[in-house]
């Protein structure tokens, strides 16, 4: 039997490198006991990774009724970049600090919708030996922390060269939490946190204070035969 068909659709395979301005991607294979390119290979796979990182592209073709070679074109492109540092101080003061930073670009039909995330965050760890109070001994772990986020998102129509904003939504929250060991196999602590959530496109304003106490005990028996 023979199948006929009205229109042959080809679609060819379409490589793009990963710095964007070069129209070829190569590939190479060599023996793994050569070291010199053994090492050369490392160094591009591990130059290729850190650029995947911070810039990712998608891009999706498809026919359309207006003829045989119309398509829809949607892309989209996104940006990370995530800085952490991290130290620790004399005294047992451990410290993390955090950036974020998140760009998508989304074009579907003309249409470009821009999402944009910052982040910012920081802990602090550390332990002090409250005043003795009978059998109690132990330290109490401390963890501070804070942290801050929006999120916008706005809307550029095509053939227009503003982008309107639809979406602003903030996020602010700090958070103290406190435990020790305390006899006869018991820990016990504390944790207040404080949450501000706001959606200006709104005019919308949310405000939470939570304070959770906690107990934990543990206990063991002897072996059930």
């Amino acid at each position: 039997r023979q199948i006929q068909l009205f229109q042959n659709v080809f679609e060819p395979t379409r490589l793009q490198s990963a710095r964007g301005r070069l129209g070829i991607s190569m590939h190479g294979i060599a023996d793994p006991q050569r070291r010199l390119a053994s090492l050369a290979y490392r160094l591009d796979g591990a130059r290729q990774r850190g650029l995947d990182i911070l810039r990712t592209e998608a891009v999706n073709e498809q026919p359309t009724f207006g003829g045989p070679t119309s398509v829809a074109l949607n892309s989209t492109v996104e940006r990370n970049l995530t800085p952490s540092a991290s130290i620790t101080w004399i005294g047992g003061v451990f410290t993390v600090f955090g950036v974020t930073r998140t760009s998508s670009d989304r074009l579907s039909a003309g249409n470009l919708f821009r999402t944009v995330h910052n982040g910012q965050n920081g802990t602090m760890s550390f332990s002090f030996r409250p005043p003795k109070m009978g059998r109690w001994r132990s330290n109490v772990r401390t963890t501070v922390g804070y942290s801050a986020a929006d999120n916008t998102t706005c809307l550029q129509r095509a053939g227009q060269t503003t982008c309107v904003p639809y979406v602003d939504s903030r996020q602010t929250q700090a958070q103290l939490t406190m435990d020790s060991d305390l006899p006869s196999n018991m820990s016990a602590g504390l944790q207040m946190a404080y949450v501000l959530n706001e959606e200006r496109q709104t005019n919308r304003k949310i405000s939470q204070f939570v304070i959770t106490a906690f107990v934990q005990l543990s206990t063991s028996v002897g072996q059930i035969r």
